[in-house]
């Protein structure tokens, strides 16, 4: 009974002693993404982190979720570090990212995350699409009324 129960002891001091360690190699690679954005906003500290692991020995994979400036969460996107130079960069359909979207997907992303990027770029485009034509409804009615003032000074 006893060698039982100091197996049993050993394993699972073993066990703990891995799970420590994973957690503290996410730890620094999160440590490792942060750093290469930590330029990119004013906040760093609020950004959110997950699935980082490395992609051989030069890249960083994994997803971003920053604040905008209402301070509200923007949604995840993928991100890549190139862990030579330390830069980040991201897949994001919104234009607050400097954006290096091909070759992010193409190294970092799965089938779902493409398919996330390619539903956020289309719901900018719709965004985009909306204010051009509020702005050019804004446009057609300045013109009217200009050419009513016209139309009242020539009377």
């Amino acid at each position: 009974m006893r060698i039982g129960k100091s197996v049993a002891l050993t394993m699972m001091v073993a066990s703990l002693a891995a799970c420590e360690s994973a957690e503290q190699r996410e730890k620094k690679l999160v440590e490792e993404a942060r750093d290469a954005f930590i330029s990119s906003t004013k906040d760093p500290m609020s950004w959110q982190f997950r699935k980082v692991a490395p992609k051989g020995d030069d890249i960083l994979c994994g997803e971003v979720n920053t604040t905008d400036e209402a301070g509200k969460y923007r949604g995840f996107v993928v991100f890549m570090v190139n862990r030579k130079t330390g830069v980040g960069y991201t897949a994001s359909p919104d234009p607050f990212f400097e954006n290096h979207s091909t070759e992010v997907l193409d190294t970092c992303a799965d089938a779902k995350q493409k398919a996330r990027f390619i539903e956020g770029q289309k719901a900018v485009e719709a965004e985009a699409n909306r204010k051009l034509q509020q702005l050019e409804r804004e446009n057609e009615i300045t013109h009217l009324k200009a050419q009513l003032k016209m139309k009242q000074l020539e009377e």
